[in-house]
């Protein structure tokens, strides 16, 4: 299995899928290792490349998360030729070192460079209340 191998042929491959809703960043690098930059588009900040060893390529990234650091990011697109893709993905998160189900998760206050905390990014929709 190669991960961001720039040999990696990632192109005509679209959404196929999602990584289980609330999973970190933290998460992914614990069994991916870090991210290549983001896609030339700008729509994402960090992406990984995943060819396995029968050759099915995916990719797992954030898809137009530009209000949030990568670090706080919690939804993940995952990309591929195929449904088969997310299928070998989610099953590498279980298997991986650590697997997605580990306890790497960002801190809550955390500050970026900008000086603000996760809660700064949220969206208000209606009083007292947010979705992110």
């Amino acid at each position: 299995m190669k991960i961001n191998s720039r040999t990696t042929l990632i192109a005509g491959t679209s959404l196929q899928g999602y990584l289980p809703e609330g999973t970190t960043y933290h998460q992914i690098v614990n069994v991916l290792g870090e991210p290549l930059d983001g896609g030339w588009d700008g729509k994402t900040k960090a992406q990984w490349t995943i060819e396995f060893h029968d050759g099915t390529v995916a990719t797992i990234y954030d898809y137009k998360q530009e209000s949030r650091p990568k670090e706080w990011v919690t939804e993940w697109h995952i990309g591929g030729n195929s449904r088969q893709a997310v299928d070998m993905v989610l099953d590498l998160f279980e298997e991986g070192p650590g697997g997605a189900n580990n306890d790497f998760t960002a801190p809550e206050y955390e500050v970026d460079e900008a000086g603000m905390t996760r809660d700064d990014y949220r969206e208000p929709c209606g009083p007292g209340n947010y979705w992110e």
